[in-house]
This record gives C-alpha cells, sequence and structure tokens, in this order.
C-alpha cells in the first residue's frame, strides 16, 4: 500500500503542480509493485483531492497496469480526467 501524505488542505484542490508530482510518484510505485508482484491487482483509491492524484498517476502508465480506480468525493474537474485511459 502507497499511502500519499495529505497536504495543504484546501490549497491541494487547485495545485495542479502537486497533482502532477505526487501523481508521477505514484505511477512509479504502481510499476515498481506490478513489476514485484505480476499477480496481483492493484486498485487506486483516492479521497477529494487525492482523487486528482490518482487520475494524473494513470496518465504516466501503460494501459493495463491498473485494476480498479475508486474515487470518494472527487474533486476534480473534467480538465483532470479527459487524459483517463
Amino acid at each position: 500500500m502507497v499511502h500519499v501524505p495529505p497536504g495543504t488542505g484546501f490549497l491541494d484542490l487547485k495545485d495542479r503542480w502537486n497533482h502532477k508530482k505526487q501523481g508521477q510518484a505514484l505511477a512509479a510505485e504502481v510499476l515498481a509493485h506490478r513489476a514485484a508482484h505480476p499477480g496481483c491487482q492493484i486498485i487506486l483509491v483516492g479521497h477529494s483531492a487525492g482523487c486528482a492524484v490518482v487520475v494524473e498517476a494513470t496518465t504516466h502508465l501503460p494501459p493495463g497496469n491498473v485494476d480498479h480506480l475508486v474515487l470518494f468525493a472527487a474533486a476534480v474537474s473534467s480538465a483532470s480526467t479527459s487524459n483517463l485511459p
């Protein structure tokens, strides 16, 4: 399990630079986990502004590396989700 710590609260909602940075880090963790455990399911879960990180991570992964996305109270705009695979 990878945990992205909460940041600055309300400012996290608009910090696209941080979404991108944390999304890239999460994507690297997913790839490493997939390589170490090829048969395991990978489910990414996000809450509120964390959903933007999860969505961003999917844009940095080849298709098929994430089995499921779960987004709770997603605080993302259509611009954030337009690149979903």
